[in-house]
């Protein structure tokens, strides 16, 4: 399976609206993501810029949601988000459950079900997929992986390369 990754090798907008519905494969089963009518482009020695906060809820991390600011880990968020779906098989908000509301609870709700690493197998073993011992451990160094990239805290998050880095190593090491 590939990755959509190819996009943050240079510095570029940032989607802020990246989700499974916005990944569109090519000919060459490919993906390349779609609508960036979400997009902002952070100017040249700047590490953040401030906007109206918008996006799909689950999809769009805490900060960006209530103050607006938006810097490159903003879509490290979101590539996690999508990062659990590819592997569960399921969308994130349908394991909250109870109804969000935009406060620290509600991303530390989520990040609990991703680095859960029982909660996890049990997802990636419950996701439709035959896979040997060899697919599941790279699943599950994946989902560890996602839950890095959903954290909180932006500082803790990694950013886009090394997330890229990583899926890479885990496709060699696998």
């Amino acid at each position: 399976m590939q990755l959509p990754i190819s996009i943050w090798e240079l510095r570029g907008p940032l989607s802020t609206e990246i989700k499974c519905f916005n990944i569109l494969l090519d000919e060459h089963f490919k993906p390349k993501l779609s609508d960036f009518s979400l997009s902002v482009t952070i100017p040249v020695g700047e590490t953040h810029v401030q906007t109206h906060a918008a996006g799909t809820l689950g999809y769009i991390d805490g900060d960006h949601a209530t103050t607006g600011y938006v810097c490159e880990k903003t879509d490290v968020y979101s590539y996690g988000v999508v990062l659990f779906e590819l592997l569960s098989g399921k969308k994130l908000l349908t394991l909250i459950e109870r109804d969000p509301v935009l406060d620290l609870s509600f991303w530390d709700s989520i990040h609990k079900e991703i680095t859960d690493k029982e909660k996890g197998l049990k997802l990636i073993l419950g996701n439709g997929l035959s896979m040997n011992v060899n697919q599941v451990e790279q699943a599950m160094a994946c989902m560890e992986l996602a839950g890095k990239c959903i954290t909180h805290n932006r500082d803790e998050r990694p950013s886009m390369k090394d997330v890229t880095k990583q899926i890479l190593f885990f496709i060699v090491r696998f």
